[in-house]
């Protein structure tokens, strides 16, 4: 048994991994929020609202 496709499944998700974590760094760094997919929500979330909200003045865009 060649281990040639297990290996290019793995490549190929590893490269998706990659790329995902990248954009969800981007969507955080917008202030959004991103779900990652093929995730289990073990804790129920408290808000459906997209957008971060901060307390901290000088945090929060004018």
């Amino acid at each position: 048994i060649s281990s040639a496709p297990i290996l290019f499944i793995f490549g190929v998700l590893k490269m998706a991994e990659f790329f995902l974590v990248i954009y969800a760094t981007i969507k955080a760094a917008n202030g959004e929020r991103y779900k990652y997919p093929l995730t289990i929500n073990f804790i129920k979330a408290t808000s459906q609202n997209n957008d971060l909200k901060t307390t901290e003045p000088e945090l929060q865009a004018e």
